[in-house]
């Protein structure tokens, strides 16, 4: 593919961000997304491409983010010492952190060095091989696959998904020790064990795996590696025996009188060894069954009389049954008799059954459901048949000029309940256990319950734990101290380990950032830093000019040596002069 000349883009960044400005585009990932359907003269990454490149904030037109931290390096810092290991915990936690970090780091630098740099993963790779992480699945004691998925993390050499990054892919079964390499057919057996079980296709190859050998490898193609020699051999072991067109074997199929392919699949193996358990698929000028079999291709059968009799004579008792089968019995059976036939006279008749003789009209089955109590609709399909056999299974269905189940049963159709209490009492004494369990029931229950009491009773709604009657939510630690105090016994010094753990005790807040409202950051939440920081942003200085701080980055890394050392001097100290003089260069 030859590469488009550079003189084909905009020359200057500002020609650049004229466009994207007209456009609409406000983010670089918007830029990413549409930047070659917006002008062709867009180059896929300007920050690398312009010299004088000014930032993605001033190229896009926006104010720049004054808030959030001028380098990837400081961002990176926060992340690393709160424990962060992967992209999507960033993207769910970096608000709670730290506000000053970026929700897309990766267009906010444009140094990004890669989120592995980032968040200080560099350098860990994965198993070179199946074997060794299957070897690091056992010590983890990982025996099912959702246990592989649940617990992988815990070695960040296991892939997400080893199907897929493993070329020689043996299957979950070898891969989780359940099955050992013994069990697995040479190339040669397995090709034999597919061809005498009559497997034609992929799909009919995976149903064997799975449910009948073990033997056989999930990946084939994968596991035989350079031996594999293509599906259709592998699946036509015999492949030298078996006739080489199509011609040569439907001239055994004729001689044996095969009438079918339902009569062609029941007795290919015995007619002939050399005839293929799957023609369709083997012969790649496949001419059809019609053809194949010396069969004319007919027309449908004129009038449904005829079709019913080649129906009843084949023992088509079903419309599913129908459907199924009746391209194999008689290629002159129409696919929807019922379209086909302007005088059809109903399933019952045409497959020869005799036919149920309901009730004409609703009012009639509507009277006998009433004397006999039927409450609702799942009262009647539990009992109709054994009430009255002339009532139809599905009413609904079978009457064209259907009211609806409440006038069917005799109910007559009531408004809904005026007022939240009422309607709370009726849900109460129905049993409704939650949310779900009132989409599910209200209608069988009362035909007076809304589908939203939440929306229908919207002035006085509160939750639906009082609408229930169920006992309040669970009651946090009132002040922020004795949270804190929690925290530090349950041993979890950082907001990842305080997500993973908070549950472990029931009064602790998924989000005590929100909950309390004296905050006073996770680091004192969790019992990393003091309150007493120093006083005077003199004697900051001085402490952080006898740490030989270089820079701001060099002051974000050296400021733990020293607890009353503020992580962010520039918003604790009001008369902040700026990082040159704080740290002694002017």
């Amino acid at each position: 593919m030859s590469r488009r000349r550079t003189d084909s883009y905009f020359a200057t960044w500002q020609e650049a961000q004229a466009v994207c400005q007209k456009a609409g585009i406000s983010r670089c990932v918007d830029y990413k997304a549409k930047y070659r359907s917006i002008d062709p003269r867009l180059v896929s990454n300007p920050n690398n491409y312009y010299s004088d490149w000014p930032g993605w904030s001033t190229f896009l037109g926006r104010t720049k983010y004054k808030h959030f931290y001028d380098t990837w390096q400081e961002a990176s810092a926060v992340c690393q010492r709160m424990g962060i290991e992967n992209s999507a915990a960033y993207e769910h936690c970096y608000k709670d952190i730290d506000a000053r970090l970026p929700s897309n780091p990766n267009c906010i630098y444009d140094d990004w060095p890669g989120w592995d740099v980032f968040l200080n993963r560099a350098g860990k790779s994965h198993y070179s091989t199946w074997r060794r992480a299957s070897k690091a699945c056992y010590r983890l004691r990982i025996k099912t696959v959702s246990d592989y998925v649940k617990h992988r993390e815990l070695d960040p050499a296991l892939p997400a998904n080893p199907e897929e990054y493993y070329s020689q892919w043996p299957g979950w079964e070898i891969f989780l020790g359940k099955l050992t390499e013994k069990n697995i057919l040479p190339l040669e057996l397995a090709s034999a064990l597919c061809w005498e079980s009559g497997i034609g296709t992929r799909a009919e190859y995976k149903f064997l795996y799975n449910h009948v050998s073990h033997q056989l490898p999930a990946s084939p193609e994968r596991y035989y590696g350079r031996d594999w020699p293509g599906w259709k051999k592998f699946l036509f072991g015999a492949m030298s025996a078996v006739y080489a067109t199509w011609q040569e074997a439907a001239e055994i199929c004729r001689q044996a009188g095969f009438q079918n392919q339902v009569d062609y699949f029941s007795n290919y193996r015995k007619t002939d060894i050399r005839l293929p358990c799957h023609p369709e698929v083997y012969y790649t000028d496949w001419p059809g069954w019609d053809v194949f079999l010396g069969r004319k291709k007919r027309e449908a059968y004129q009038t449904w009389q005829e079709a019913s009799a080649a129906v009843v004579s084949a023992g088509i008792k079903s419309c599913y049954q129908y459907a199924k089968q009746y391209k194999q019995l008689d290629s002159r059976l129409p696919s929807n008799p019922r379209q086909r036939y302007d005088d059809w006279p109903g399933w019952d008749t045409f497959f020869g059954r005799r036919p149920n003789d309901y009730y004409q009209t609703w009012q009639e089955a509507g009277k006998v459901c009433v004397a006999m109590g039927v409450r609702n609709q799942i009262d009647y399909f539990d009992r109709h048949k054994a009430i009255d056999k002339r009532l139809p299974s599905t009413p609904m269905a079978y009457y064209k000029d259907w009211p609806g189940w409440d006038l069917f049963l005799g109910h007559l159709r009531r408004d809904f309940y005026k007022t939240l209490q009422e309607a709370s009492l009726a849900a109460i004494r129905g049993g409704i256990t939650d949310e779900v369990d009132y989409s599910k029931r209200y209608k069988t229950l009362d035909s007076r319950l809304p589908g939203a009491p939440n929306t229908k009773y919207k002035k006085d709604w509160v939750s639906w734990l009082e609408f229930l009657g169920k006992p309040a939510k669970k009651v946090f630690y009132p002040t922020l101290a004795e949270a804190q105090i929690a925290v530090i016994k349950l041993g979890i010094n950082n907001y990842t380990s305080y997500i993973a753990h908070y549950r472990n005790d029931p009064k602790l807040h998924s989000n005590p950032k929100k909950f309390y409202q004296d905050w006073p950051g996770w680091d004192i939440f969790l019992g990393k830093r003091p309150v007493s920081y120093y006083p005077t942003l003199a004697e900051a200085k001085l402490v952080a000019m006898e740490l030989k701080t270089k820079s701001k980055t060099d002051y974000l890394l050296k400021c733990n040596q020293d607890i009353r050392l503020h992580r962010y001097p520039m918003r604790f100290y009001p008369d902040w002069p700026g990082w040159k003089v704080f740290l002694g260069k002017k």
